[in-house]
């Protein structure tokens, strides 16, 4: 400010912050020479184009050591903010749920994946809740209230497992859902998986005669 009479100069550098060099701009440095009445110099630092959706990020170019009778004057530094300007990815229970063999005694997972359809650079939130359809929570599997789940920046997916309870008892095939609410850092898609129990217990015994009994007699 005010001019010169006289030649000086000011070294430049560029400080990482949330943004770090070389994945998000280039890390610039050097030295700024202003000649006898110049006002004004500028500095130019190349940003890095990616398609990871992510947080705004910045970092910091400082000033030092002016020569010539020069001082630094106030700001020294300033902060240079990045945009993001990347869609965020979708999120989705892959494959619509999953199905288990419920077996007789304690329990199998019924295994559900939520998925991101891109890797993400920034961490992707949600909560995951249970919900009986002819299936009951307690007595053929165990639920579960609205539960904070999330996928670390950088992954695509989290195994969410169910327990399914085994039991001794002839019955239909049984569903139960499994739901994704409350996103943060994805956009929605498919949001409701299907957990199938699959039977596997023999009717009882006279059941079974009585139905061979009846299937000759009408022959």
């Amino acid at each position: 400010s005010g001019g010169s009479q006289g030649a000086i100069s000011v070294a430049y550098a560029t400080v990482n912050g949330s943004a770090v060099a070389p994945q998000d701009y280039l890390a610039t440095s050097g030295t700024l020479q202003f000649a006898d009445g110049q006002t004004s110099q500028n500095v130019q630092i190349m940003l890095i184009d990616d398609t990871l959706h992510e947080q705004t990020e910045s970092f910091t170019l400082v000033l030092s050591n002016p020569t010539g009778g020069a001082s630094l004057g106030s700001p020294s530094s300033a902060t240079v903010s990045i945009v993001d300007n990347d869609p965020a990815p979708i999120l989705a229970i892959d494959d619509g749920g999953c199905s288990v063999i419920e077996g007789d005694t304690g329990s199998r997972p019924c295994r559900f994946v939520v998925r991101l359809s891109t890797v993400s650079g920034r961490n992707t939130e949600f909560l995951t809740v249970t919900l009986d359809d002819d299936a009951t929570d307690g007595v053929d599997y165990v639920g579960h209230g609205p539960t904070p789940r999330g996928i670390a920046a950088g992954q695509t997916s989290l195994m969410v497992d169910v327990p399914v309870l085994g039991d001794t008892l002839p019955e239909p095939d049984e569903r139960f859902f499994l739901i994704v609410g409350v996103i943060n850092g994805a956009s929605p898609e498919q949001l409701q998986g299907t957990g199938l129990i699959l039977d596997d217990d023999l009717p009882p015994a006279d059941d079974i005669f009585r139905s061979g009994f009846e299937l000759s007699e009408a022959m």
